[in-house]
């Protein structure tokens, strides 16, 4: 038997896990409710087409750690089979790598690359800014990779700087028909660096100042430059809640070498903040998060300022029963002259029950509702379950190792 030799040991921990899901979805094809759309023409409401699917997944993870330094695979993928809707049958893989070091020492840093393809949407849980608005069913492929580096300089102040590379694609789904295709998004690419420098005020919290510089190069929109100067401020609440804040405000340049951005030319400031709230109790963890800031726009077209609102709740160090609760609020201000907000508002909740640490049974349903003005755009229901394989012992390890490095 292997034992753990503290300061050397190494751990490999592997959590595969299978699932099989019955779905039912309101709008199948997430179109909107303008009159004269798809399905619209006398004008709305306008509900969409409904349909059931079949959906078997597959989540492969891996994270090896050694004595200061933890990499890490994921892999999530599933086949979707719809009952009426065939020609949205579809498969969607992502896939994400992480390498970085483990807590302890005067420097640390941590890399991260993602690939995502699929069609799905309305994740009430999804931070991402493509995941915030709904748009018609598209097949969409994202990547994106990000680089750290943290130093601490003296016992109270620190540095940190960060670079960071995403792109998003979207075509329309074979066998679409005319009207619902991806016309109403568009291909972009997002990089940036940010520095930041840091210092404790107190064992409880402190401060820090940080600037960064975004480009946005949209395909039909046009080229944005966005710098942003915040001072944030964050500290502990006891041993397991925290709080954070940040002020400032950003500035977008808009490129002159498309219509729509000449149009609007020059640059405007406009205010940056954000509030975070965590506690992690005995048996349950929560956040509250709530942002505005300055964002590459979605999936939709043109660049937008995005006021988010969000909440998540779930359980810990589930034995048995797993459950967990999202919702979340978002603004759209677009950057282009001839859009108008958009308001999106979704919810989300899913309970699982393990037998034998292997095998569960879930159900989730997610919610979202999309307007603008007074009039509703898209919505979407759906309700999923399923049987799963693994889900429960993913959160433990499956597979560790201690191996003794002085072994020759």
């Amino acid at each position: 038997m292997l034992a753990a030799v503290p300061g050397w040991a190494q751990r490999t921990i592997f959590s595969p896990s299978i699932t099989l899901d019955g779905v039912y979805t309101d709008n199948v094809q997430y179109v909107g409710m303008t009159e004269g759309g798809p399905g619209c023409e006398a004008g709305p409401p306008c509900p969409g087409e409904s349909d059931a699917s079949a959906r078997l997944g597959l989540t492969l993870a891996l994270r090896r750690e050694g004595a200061k330094v933890a990499t890490g695979v994921r892999y999530v993928g599933f086949l979707e089979r719809y009952k009426e809707f065939t020609f949205l049958d579809h498969d969607e893989h992502s896939a994400a790598v992480e390498l970085g070091s483990l807590p302890g020492g005067r420097s640390s840093f941590g890399f991260t690359a993602s690939y995502s393809m699929g069609q799905i949407q309305g994740n009430p849980a999804g931070s991402h800014s493509v995941d915030l608005y709904l748009s018609e069913r598209t097949e969409r492929r994202a990547y994106g990779s990000a680089l750290r580096y943290d130093r601490q300089v003296s016992g109270l102040w620190s540095l940190g700087t960060t670079g960071w590379f995403s792109e998003a694609r979207f075509e329309a789904v074979p066998g679409e028909s005319e009207g619902s295709s991806a016309a109403a998004v568009e291909d972009r690419v997002e990089y940036g660096a940010a520095l930041s420098v840091h210092r404790e005020m107190s064992a409880r919290g402190g401060i820090g100042w940080e600037y960064s510089f975004t480009r946005f190069d949209l395909e039909q929109s046009g080229r944005e430059d966005v710098h942003t100067v915040v001072t944030r401020f964050d500290r502990r609440l006891g041993p397991n809640g925290s709080f954070s804040a940040t002020v400032g405000a950003f500035e977008r340049r808009e490129a002159q070498d498309s219509a729509d951005t000449a149009e609007a030319g020059g640059s405007n400031v406009e205010l940056r903040v954000g509030i975070g709230l965590g506690r992690t109790g005995k048996r349950v963890t929560m956040s509250v998060n709530a942002d505005r800031l300055a964002s590459p726009g979605g999936a939709l077209l043109g660049t937008s300022t995005d006021t988010m609102l969000g909440f998540t709740m779930a359980n810990r160090n589930p034995v048995r029963w797993s459950w967990s609760v999202a919702s979340r609020y978002g603004l759209r201000e677009p950057n282009l002259p001839d859009q108008q907000d958009v308001r999106t508002i979704s919810a989300g909740a899913t309970l699982e029950r393990g037998w034998h640490d292997e095998t569960a049974l879930r159900f989730s349903v997610t919610a979202v509702r999309q307007l603008s003005g007074e009039h509703r755009l898209q919505e979407l229901a759906q309700m999923l379950g399923g049987i799963s394989n693994g889900t429960l012992q993913s959160a433990r390890e499956i597979l560790a190792l201690a191996e003794d490095q002085t072994k020759s």
